[in-house]
């Protein structure tokens, strides 16, 4: 018959289980549980928090940050590859009438990154000329919108709008191929000197609405993304107001784009969104997801 000692070392050899396989959560001979990596995908930190979304972690950059890849995965489409989201600040206006545009707007799977820290920089909107870039260290960085002041800069990511009257001729700026589209036109038919017309600024997702002394430009539509999980509008172009003498006619806005008139001309924070007349554009944002289990 065993003696106590030896019966106390053959229940602690009973107790002890080999580390599992990766991914696993493993047991050592005091039978406290260890936690290990799970090496087919990359290990990563940043000065934001990620929310969990299934087998994915996803960091939403509403400022500027830092993103760090500490260690790349073996598998070979998710251990060195990202999906991101990056839109720079939009267009500001602060005065005029015409529409300003969405900061330039991209996205996509499959973006390879390396062992090393990337610096995020989130644009701010506009508040009379053109917004700030944005940027996902020195892998993409994308403009910020055109501004709806007449004579301001006008091209950006996305184009600002269009503007006319007696005296003025101010063509639509012009976006940026693969971040956004150029400003609505605008037309001005014969008419007192106190008639204008001004267009939408251009958006993410289509043109700026066109202008004529009747009709306010509506700005450009923007993009939804379900990068977060869920699905999200972004990058709209801001709305135009157009004045036939007596009556003011503003134009719509969505995904961010401020209003051509009123108190929602300013574009929405965080959704690169080009502002109205006299409005401020909207910040940009930066998203980075990432495959972190199984």
């Amino acid at each position: 018959m065993q003696n106590a000692p030896a019966m106390l070392a053959q229940k602690m050899m009973n107790r002890q289980a080999p580390y599992g396989p990766i991914g696993m959560v493993a047991q050592n001979m005091s039978g406290n549980k260890k936690s290990t990596r799970d090496v087919r995908y990359m290990l990563v930190s940043a000065s934001v928090l990620p929310t969990a979304n299934g087998v994915y972690d996803v960091y939403v950059f509403n400022a500027s940050g830092t993103f760090t890849v500490n260690t790349l995965g073996t598998d070979p489409t998710d251990g060195g590859a990202v999906e991101y989201l990056v839109i720079a600040g939009g267009g500001g206006s602060d005065g005029g009438g015409s529409g300003s545009a969405a900061g330039g707007y991209r996205t996509a799977t499959g973006l390879s990154v390396t062992a090393q820290t990337y610096t995020i920089t989130v644009g701010a909107g506009g508040s009379t000329n053109i917004g700030s870039s944005s940027s996902l260290g020195t892998l993409i960085t994308n403009t910020g919108g055109g501004s709806g002041l007449p004579f301001a800069t006008r091209n950006g990511g996305s184009g600002g709008a269009a503007y006319r009257d007696v005296a003025n001729n101010i063509a639509a700026g012009t976006g940026i191929a693969g971040q956004g589209f150029d400003g609505g036109t605008a037309t001005l038919a014969a008419g007192a000197a106190t008639r204008y017309a001004y267009a939408g600024g251009g958006g993410a997702g289509a043109l700026g609405g066109n202008g004529s002394i009747t009709v306010g430009g509506n700005g450009g539509a923007g993009l939804s993304s379900s990068i977060t999980g869920t699905s999200v509008a972004r990058g709209g172009g801001g709305g135009g107001a157009s004045f036939d003498g007596t009556t003011n006619y503003a134009g719509s806005a969505t995904a961010g784009g401020g209003f051509g008139f009123g108190a929602n001309n300013n574009g929405t924070a965080n959704t690169g969104g080009g502002a109205g007349p006299s409005g401020f554009g909207g910040s940009g944002v930066v998203v980075i997801k990432v495959r972190a289990r199984a």
